[in-house]
């Protein structure tokens, strides 16, 4: 369990029918984290996905969206 400030890079799962998100992976490096990203929407197309660097969104992916 990470303890201190914040990470930069959070991966979140995103309801939209309940309207919330939740963050499933955190991270300080990108190139580690888009990776993380990639495989999460392939394993699990039926997910709104979303990445974060801080309070910026840099990556989406809609639920059912084909991801190569």
């Amino acid at each position: 369990m990470h303890v201190g400030p914040p990470l930069r890079f959070t991966i979140q799962a995103v309801d939209e029918q309940r309207q919330l998100s939740m963050p499933i992976a955190t991270g300080e490096d990108e190139a580690e984290m888009r990776a993380r990203f990639k495989e999460i929407c392939k394993k699990m197309p039926h997910m709104h996905v979303q990445l974060y660097d801080g309070a910026t969104l840099i990556d989406e992916r809609q639920p059912n969206v084909s991801f190569h």
